[in-house]
């Protein structure tokens, strides 16, 4: 695998500044020599001596580009992307710089899986609110066929790939890497002492403002009208991604598959190869095949003992879990990679799968939670506390309750009555050839 991060850097008239920016990024990184700087400069930078770039970071690789001004520095980005050769593609700026080491290493390794993601570090003014400068993988660029959008002069650019990677649920905040935006703008409405020693208005900032007000009708308020206008444009890039995000990830998404796999650990229990109870599924393949194409990769999947159909799924390698299955994991079947957790408690698992969703409404994460439970767990009392909470709290969460008729080995509605069912709250209903326990052959408790 290419192990090259590629940089593009647009600048214009700050060469003290360029050079802190590639020397914290040298200074700072495990491999300098995987580093690849791409700058952008206009004609008429006389400041900037790219020439001897190339001798001052010798490690590195360092790619300047004289072109026509474009002004619009996401065109500019667009272009060096172009002519990079990693597979790693970082949107960053001549007024930022790190400060944590390691961070080269920490960017790679969080493109895991099928590298559809974006990666940005934790910003000093806005710690992870936002990706203003991050890093995109080759495949995700090629896929949409740019860097970032064409159509904006100053501003949207990050926002758009927020909007977008939000949405598949690709976004990924490194925060044991730091980067430090060294923009007066923020160092005066933060009354950062600090900062303002870095950051400091200069001629580029000047004619940039002056740029922005330009005009019958602002750049500012050109871009802000541009993008309520593309919500379109944006879907397309979504439908993209998703779309190669499905087809390279392991799901079980036949039927068939399910039915198989299923009937395999049955033989399994049946030739004496499991010494531990199973709970197998059949006869609601299509329900869980339609409710998981609204799951995210990246969401969090909670269920109980009968959870291979929804392990299987939400995409947990078959081969792991028959063997987690054979060694008697069953009913506690757990796997942190794919955020997969089960538990054989009844109504165990809820308030963990709350505790879930509360996090992610604190860490204001783009993702969702999604816990399976039984008919008999719906009517105890914890279920309908979880619930309720969630719903007074508008946490990220949906429950889903798979309705066989039976609790254990009772018919539920003789013993519970029908309920009401409440928002957020699915219910479908399907008939199992299967008893509660077993595979219906042995005698069970």
């Amino acid at each position: 695998m290419n192990k090259t991060i590629s940089i593009t850097l647009p600048t214009r008239c700050r060469p003290e500044r360029v050079r802190k920016m590639m020397s914290s990024c040298v200074d700072l990184a495990d491999h300098p020599e995987r580093l690849e700087f791409l700058l952008y400069l206009d004609p008429d930078d006389t400041d900037t001596r790219h020439e001897t770039l190339q001798e001052e970071y010798p490690d590195s690789k360092v790619k300047v580009f004289i072109e026509g001004r474009l002004f619009s520095i996401f065109r500019m980005q667009n272009f060096l992307t172009q002519h990079a050769t990693g597979d790693i593609i970082g949107y960053l700026a001549d007024d930022m710089h790190f400060t944590t080491e390691h961070w080269d290493t920490y960017v790679q390794e969080a493109f895991t899986g099928d590298r559809i993601w974006l990666v940005y570090p934790i910003e000093r003014h806005k710690g992870s609110r936002g990706a203003t400068h991050g890093f995109l993988s080759r495949v995700a660029i090629e896929l949409v066929g740019a860097l970032m959008p064409n159509d904006f002069y100053y501003n949207y650019g990050d926002t758009w790939l927020w909007d977008v990677y939000g949405q598949i649920g690709r976004l990924r905040c490194l925060k044991t890497a730091r980067i430090s935006h060294d923009h007066p703008g923020f160092a005066e409405r933060r009354k950062d002492p600090d900062l303002a020693m870095a950051a400091y208005w200069d001629d580029t900032y000047a004619e940039k403002f002056k740029r922005k007000k330009k005009g019958r009708m602002n750049r500012i308020e050109k871009d802000k009208k541009h993008y309520s206008k593309t919500a379109y444009q944006r879907q397309q890039w979504v439908n993209k991604l998703t779309n190669y995000i499905r087809s390279r990830a392991p799901f079980m998404r036949r039927k068939e598959e399910l039915i198989e796999f299923e009937n395999e650990i049955k033989d399994s229990f049946l030739n004496g190869d499991i010494q531990a109870p199973v709970h197998l599924s059949d006869g609601n393949e299509e329900m869980l095949i339609d409710l998981f194409s609204q799951v995210k990769p990246t969401d969090w999947v909670f269920s109980a003992w009968r959870s291979h159909y929804h392990a299987l799924l939400h995409g947990v390698d078959p081969d792991w879990l028959k063997d987690q299955i054979l060694r008697g994991f069953s009913i506690t079947i757990c796997n942190p990679e794919h955020r997969f957790y089960a538990s054989a408690i009844v109504g165990g698992i809820l308030p963990i799968a709350l505790g879930a969703a509360m996090g992610i409404k604190r860490n204001n994460e783009p993702d969702h939670v999604w816990v399976f439970i039984g008919d008999m767990t719906y009517r105890t009392g914890i279920c309908h506390e979880c619930i309720s909470y969630a719903a007074g709290h508008a946490l990220p969460i949906s429950f889903i309750v798979e309705d066989n008729g039976i609790a254990v080995q009772t018919p539920t509605e003789i013993v519970w009555g029908q309920d009401k069912i409440e928002p957020d709250v699915y219910i479908y209903k399907f008939n199992s050839s299967y008893p509660h326990v077993g595979a219906g052959q042995w005698v069970t408790f």
